[in-house]
C-alpha cells in the first residue's frame, strides 16, 4: 500500500512508461514460455519420456527411476509369504572315514543308496595302498529329506565307524539378496523394453539396446548364483572315506627269494668294503700323524731330563 501511495506522487509520463515496460515483460515472457514448452514436449518426445523415466547410477548407466529397489524387492517377498520357505535354506554336508571288508562291494552298495533315495554319485575314486589293500573316497548327493537317512544306511555298510562329521551352512539372507536383486534388475528390463518400443531414432535405439545387454549379463550372473544356491540347499552332500581292514597277505608274484638274497649278498660285500675303505684312510692319514707325535713326545722327554 505504501509503494502504491508514493507510486502515485510520480509524474504522468513516468507511470505511463513504468506500465508499458511491464505489458511487454509480461507478453515476451509468455512467448518465450510457449516456444520452449513446444520444444520440449513436442520437439523431442523420446527424449523427455527418457528423462523422466531414467535416472543415472553411479557409474553414469542410465536405469528406471521407478524400478523396484532391492529393499523393495526383498519387502515384496516378505509380504507374499516367500520369506517363510526361504529360512530353510541351509547348506548340509556330512562325512564319514569308515573301514568296511571290501571297498569294491562299499563302491556298489553306496551306489545303490544314492539310488534308493533319489540322488546320485557325484564322484568315486579307489587306490591301491602299500599294504595290497584298497581305499577309496566318493561324494554322494541326496535331497535334504533324506540325508539322515543315508548317512545311517552307510554307516551300516562299515565295520568300524572311525570318525563322523555334519555341518549346516546358513544361507538364507544370501539367497534372499541375491533373489531381490534379481527380481529389481527384472523389473529393470522391463522398462527398457518399454523405452524401447517408444524409441523413434537410430541413436536412441542402440543407447537402449546397450543398457538392455548390461541389464541381462547382470540378470544371467544372478540367475547362476541362484540356482546355484538352490541346487546347495535342495541336495546335501555327504563324503565318505573307506579303507580295508588290513589282513594276511599272501606273496605276491613279483616276489622272488633269489633276487632278495642276492641283494643281501651284495649290501653285505659293499659294508665290507666300506669299512675296508675306511682302515685304509685311518692307516694312510693316521701313520703320518703317529710319527709325528711320536717324535715330538721323544723330544719332550729329553727336554725334561736335562
Amino acid at each position: 500500500m505504501v509503494l502504491l501511495e508514493k507510486f502515485k506522487h510520480y509524474p504522468a509520463w513516468v507511470r505511463y512508461g513504468l506500465g508499458l515496460i511491464l505489458l511487454v515483460v509480461v507478453f515476451g515472457g509468455g512467448i518465450w514460455w510457449g516456444k520452449d514448452a513446444t520444444y520440449y514436449f513436442e520437439g523431442s518426445v523420446f527424449k523427455d519420456k527418457v528423462r523422466q523415466m531414467t535416472v543415472t547410477d553411479q557409474e553414469g548407466a542410465m536405469i528406471p527411476s521407478f524400478a523396484p529397489m532391492e529393499s523393495a524387492g526383498m519387502n515384496s517377498l516378505i509380504a507374499d509369504g516367500d520369506y517363510v520357505e526361504m529360512l530353510q535354506k541351509v547348506v548340509k554336508t556330512g562325512t564319514l572315514n569308515l573301514d568296511v571288508k571290501s571297498t569294491a562291494a562299499f563302491m556298489d552298495q553306496a551306489m545303490e543308496i544314492a539310488q534308493k533315495y533319489s540322488g546320485f554319485i557325484q564322484d568315486s575314486n579307489t587306490w591301491l595302498q602299500t599294504d595290497e589293500t584298497t581305499a577309496g573316497s566318493l561324494t554322494l548327493r541326496v535331497p535334504v529329506a533324506q540325508f539322515e537317512l543315508a548317512l545311517k544306511d552307510l554307516k551300516l555298510l562299515a565295520t568300524v565307524v572311525t570318525s563322523e562329521s555334519i555341518s549346516g551352512q546358513d544361507v538364507t539372507e544370501q539367497y534372499i539378496d541375491l533373489t531381490a536383486r534379481l527380481g529389481a534388475k527384472q523389473a529393470e528390463e522391463a522398462q527398457y523394453l518399454k523405452i524401447l518400443s517408444q524409441a523413434t531414432t537410430v541413436e536412441d535405439l542402440l543407447k537402449v539396446n546397450v543398457e538392455l545387454s548390461r541389464v541381462r549379463a547382470e540378470i544371467e550372473a544372478l540367475t547362476g548364483q541362484v540356482k546355484y544356491l538352490e541346487n546347495r540347499t535342495d541336495l546335501s552332500t555327504i563324503m565318505v572315506y573307506v579303507y580295508e581292514q588290513t589282513s594276511i597277505v599272501a606273496p605276491s608274484r613279483d616276489w622272488k627269494p633269489v633276487i632278495v638274497f642276492r641283494e643281501a649278498v651284495n649290501a653285505l660285500v659293499m659294508m665290507f668294503e666300506w669299512l675296508i675303505n675306511v682302515v685304509i684312510w685311518l692307516f694312510v692319514l693316521g701313520l703320518p700323524i703317529g710319527v709325528l707325535g711320536g717324535l715330538g713326545w721323544l723330544l719332550i722327554r729329553r727336554i725334561r731330563r736335562r
